[in-house]
């Protein structure tokens, strides 16, 4: 809990990555309310993985911290967004109760598309997508319908993540590898191990 507290002064997100599988960060205000706890999943991420598209990895034209700033300040559409924040966090803790794979990445991926949607109703509006961001996610779109299920999500920048569970994780991978180098894509396993103390 400290450690993700301290992680947080340097990335919101980063609070999160202290665990390994499944995180909550809490909303909170500072460092004693605002950190992240695991999600019990009962072993279930060992059955998931997540395949990363790294589609620019140099700094963004708009931080994400300037984005957000400018969004929540001006977009018509960011109260909207926020407003489905808790229902959707309740509806990803049952997906992951129940193992139920097609809601959770439903879910991510809804949240994730309403996320990039504030930024476009912003005064002036911008993006972080480019059009291989797009093209990542008709990929998924062509996966799902081939029937191998997987969901994307994005942050605030170009680069993709695909949620799939592992038994589909190379068919994924080929059909991205047919349109993207070798280095751009990366798969992950999802464990429940977090970060490491070295000595």
């Amino acid at each position: 809990k400290d450690v993700s507290r301290l992680a947080r002064r340097g990335s919101g997100s980063a609070s999160r990555s202290i665990f390994g599988g499944f995180a909550e960060w809490e909303k909170g205000h500072d460092d004693e309310t605002s950190y992240a706890h695991a999600i019990d999943a009962n072993d279930w991420e060992n059955e998931l993985s997540m395949v990363f598209v790294v589609i620019n990895d140099k700094s963004k034209k708009v931080s994400s911290r300037s984005g957000m700033s400018h969004t929540r300040q001006t977009s018509r559409f960011y109260q909207y967004w926020l407003d489905h924040v808790d229902e959707d966090i309740q509806s990803v803790k049952e997906a992951i109760n129940n193992k139920d794979f097609k809601h959770l990445g439903e879910v991510i991926e809804e949240n994730g598309l309403r996320m990039h949607a504030t930024n476009l109703g912003a005064q002036p509006p911008f993006t972080y997508l480019v059009p291989d961001s797009y093209l990542v996610m008709e990929i998924v779109h062509q996966c799902r319908e081939a029937g191998y299920p997987c969901y994307f999500t994005m942050d605030a920048g170009p680069n993709v993540k695909i949620l799939t569970e592992k038994k589909n994780q190379q068919y994924i991978l080929n059909a991205l590898l047919q349109h993207f180098k070798e280095e751009q894509v990366i798969a992950s396993d999802i464990t429940h191990t977090g970060i490491e103390i070295l000595e």
